[in-house]
């Protein structure tokens, strides 16, 4: 069996371009010699995954031609969904990086189309997808990193309850401004729509829609045009004026979200609250404004949602670095501010605690205790390693005096290093153990002597002795002697050394008149006639006091030193010496 190629003949009107043709070819190959030719690297790149089909495929470009971005819509199996992916581009050779689902699965999305910031580092796409019920219009935008896209969330740009088609968009020259178009039907017509949007890394906020064609005739095929800054926007279409099909135009000039100031700049020293940055003034949102800021402040700093403001206290170094403030309409419109804040070290200050009092013991400690404002650890040195040492905030004493501590803190990656501060605390001396003075013997008689001394005490004082006013002795050196009868009474002083105080006692003696010697009684005649007479005297006793003579027994008769007799038989004389300041009285035997 033959097979052959069948073909269909020009109808009548194609003839006429045929014989156009014929003519102008040679021209043409003249001009196409002399004119630009593009090479084309061959063989084509496969940019979506085979097995399925894949259509509508759109492309932008970066103003240098080395970045790229396209789009296209693809069977998953189920439906179609929007598919991208971003290349780099050297020499006519496109790199291309993986691709990313846009569109959620369940539902057709068609219609793809890419704007591409003049670098080709910030994408916008818009598309249309079924919701189930009706087709609506969706957008999502997109960061590029050399052949890596990072896609943010999908955001529906038309309302819902009707079918919405044929997705167009502009972006400006830094891919932060996207202008929409499209055309939706209102219930009897399609009308043209658009919205405009600030987009801030992956994530864009669309304003309002705005109705740009009249209603009672149907408009569709929209296309829009966004000037480099994307302030203004042009857009056209196609519009039934009820008997033919024409073009409109429409132009704006585009009024996006803002807050203001758009950027600020924080110092921010550890420590110390920052000076709290300038609430935002926003413009052109629909409905309460809150704001939100990333990436996540420095510790202890925060942003208050409702103005804005960022305040606290820093608690870390920082260099300095960016963070957007993104400010939200509740009911449209977004815009971000750049907040440049930069963390400093900080100043600590050192303070010590209530001076402790110690009194001296021998290897005694106390605690010291000091703070730094930056709560981290303070560390103690004895500056008289004489007086004190310390180990930790504990202090042994070495002497009694005045004991010098030194507090220091050496700072960290996010403090300075303290001054250092000093306390003096002062080590008293010790009252000395039980100090007790004596006399031994304890009691003399006049004329004796007892040897003062002292037990107990502390320290290394020199004993001092004094004999207190009054006292019937004398005192040479510790030796003490009675002139007279009473109580003597000596005070012996340790003194004081460096450590202790100095301790006193009273050794007190008594002292008691002295007996006297055996006092004898001498008649000058042991034998004397009736009325005859004898003189009396004495020998020994002691002391000046005065002898006195009496008649214990017998027939005589005594005055004065004279016994008289007064009968005949014996008499026995008692003599008497009287007491004085040494000695006590003293009587004889009777002869």
């Amino acid at each position: 069996m033959r097979l052959c190629r069948s073909f269909n003949l020009p109808r009548p009107n194609q003839w006429l371009s045929l014989l156009l043709i014929s003519i102008l070819l040679p021209f043409a190959k003249n001009s196409l010699a002399t004119g630009p030719s593009a090479t084309w690297i061959t063989p084509p790149y496969d940019l979506s995954a085979i097995g399925r089909n894949a259509t509508n495929p759109q492309v932008a470009l970066s103003s240098d031609g080395t970045k790229a971005t396209a789009v296209w819509s693809r069977n998953d199996g189920s439906n179609t969904i929007i598919q991208s992916a971003s290349a780099t581009i050297s020499g006519g050779v496109a790199l291309w990086g993986p691709v990313a689902n846009l569109s959620a699965t369940g539902q057709n999305a068609l219609s793809p189309q890419v704007a591409l910031s003049s670098d080709g580092t910030r994408a916008t796409a818009v598309w249309r997808r079924l919701n189930g019920i009706n087709i609506i219009i969706q957008s999502a935008s997109a960061t590029v990193s050399g052949v890596s896209a990072s896609w943010g969330s999908v955001a529906d740009l038309s309302a819902t309850a009707r079918d919405a088609y044929n997705p167009q968009v502009g972006l400006s020259s830094d891919g932060t401004k996207a202008t929409a178009v499209w055309y939706r039907s209102n219930g009897s017509n399609t009308i043209i729509q658009s919205a405009s949007g600030t987009v801030s890394g992956g994530s864009a906020s669309w304003g309002s829609v705005a109705d740009l064609s009249a209603t009672g005739q149907s408009a569709f095929n929209p296309q829009v045009a966004l000037s480099s800054d994307g302030t203004k926007a042009t857009a056209v279409w196609s519009r039934s004026d009820g008997s033919n099909t024409i073009i409109q135009s429409s132009s704006a000039n585009v009024a996006y979200s803002s807050i203001s100031p758009s950027t600020q700049t924080v110092s921010g020293v550890v420590g110390s609250a920052i000076t709290a940055t300038t609430a935002f003034t926003p413009s052109g949102f629909g409905g309460t404004v809150s704001y939100a800021v990333t990436p996540s402040l420095p510790a202890s700093l925060s942003l208050d949602s409702t103005s804005g403001v960022i305040s606290g206290t820093p608690t870390i170094v920082q260099s300095s670095s960016n963070y957007t403030v993104t400010a939200t309409g509740s009911t449209s419109g977004s815009a971000t501010s750049t907040v440049s804040i930069s963390v400093t070290q900080g100043s600590q200050t050192i303070t010590f605690g209530t001076a402790p009092t110690p009194t001296y013991s021998p290897s005694g400690t106390f605690s010291v205790s000091a703070t730094a404002t930056s709560d981290l650890p303070v560390a103690y040195s004895s500056l008289t390693a004489g007086v004190c040492t310390v180990s930790g905030s504990t202090v042994t004493i070495v002497t009694a005096g005045t004991c010098t501590i030194a507090g220091d803190q050496a700072g960290n990656s996010n403090w300075l290093a303290a001054p250092q501060q000093t306390q003096n605390i002062t080590i008293t001396q010790a009252s000395q153990a039980t100090f007790t003075a004596s006399g031994s013997p304890s009691t003399i008689n006049v004329g004796g002597s007892s040897n003062i001394s002292a037990t107990g005490g502390s320290g290394t004082g020199t004993l001092s002795y004094s004999l207190v006013f009054g006292s019937p002795c004398t005192l040479l050196g510790s030796t003490l002697t009675a002139v007279g009868q009473g109580i003597c009474t000596v005070t012996v002083t340790k003194a004081a050394d460096t450590n202790y105080l100095l301790a006193s006692s009273d050794a007190i003696v008594n002292v008691n008149l002295a007996p006297q010697s055996t006092l004898t009684v001498v008649p000058s005649s042991t034998s004397i006639n009736v009325n005859g007479t004898a003189t009396l005297s004495t020998t020994g006793g002691n002391g000046t006091g005065a002898v006195t003579y009496a008649v214990t027994s017998g027939p005589c008769s005594v005055s004065g030193s004279t016994l008289t007799g007064t009968g005949a038989g014996n008499c026995s004389v008692t003599a008497t010496k009287a007491a004085d300041s040494a000695f006590n009285s003293a009587t004889s035997s009777p002869v």
